[in-house]
């Protein structure tokens, strides 16, 4: 055994070369779901854990369309970089810039590593 991922489990889930870290995300994801199921609906979303983020986008905005009897299509939303109000989505990364907490800004990095990025809330 090499420790790498299996082809055939990489066209199943997640990308990772690493055996180790495949099945670390595999297990996050597993908790992820098995506490909304038992804790109820989240108020931020592990955006990884999502074979569509994109869908998950757009089921906020149904939700928040039911709610306010608007059509989907007139849904906008602010966003924040905070959990504090909202619905919010964590596990964004960025590459080559970084997230100044103090100013709320973008800016450029000094090293070149994956940083992650503040949780972002989708507030009405």
């Amino acid at each position: 055994m090499n420790a790498k991922v299996p082809s055939y489990w990489k066209r199943v889930h997640l990308s990772s070369d690493k055996l180790a870290d495949w099945v670390r995300k595999v297990i996050k994801n597993v908790k992820f779901f098995c506490d909304w199921i038992e804790g109820g609906q989240p108020k931020v979303f592990w955006l990884p854990a999502f074979w569509n983020p994109i869908g998950l986008i757009t089921a906020i905005k149904i939700r928040y369309s039911r709610i306010k009897v608007c059509p989907i299509e007139n849904m906008q939303f602010d966003v924040k970089f905070s959990k504090s109000e909202g619905i919010g989505i964590e596990g964004l990364y960025l590459e080559n810039a970084e997230w100044d907490t103090t100013k709320e800004v973008l800016t450029e990095t000094r090293h070149k590593v994956n940083h992650s990025f503040p949780i972002v809330s989708f507030v009405e």
